[in-house]
């Protein structure tokens, strides 16, 4: 979620300062609580978290989530 300000590691021997999409890709998110924000609707909640799952964007727009 942030960006290294200096040196450089490697998760599953991708480094994150040259492949952070594959790295992003690899991992998941799992929060410790149910996480969903009081200014979000349903549908912008289903949208980001299908993008943190890498859906494309026209997956997400053929299943009717993006207007």
């Amino acid at each position: 979620m942030l960006d290294q300000t200096s040196g450089d590691a490697l998760i599953n021997g991708k480094s994150i300062r040259t492949e952070m999409s594959a790295i992003r890709a690899s991992l998941g998110i799992c929060p410790q609580f149910d996480v969903l924000w009081p200014t979000m609707t349903v549908k912008e909640h289903l949208m980001l978290y299908a993008a943190f799952a890498g859906m494309p964007a026209a997956m997400m727009e053929q299943a009717g989530a993006v207007p």
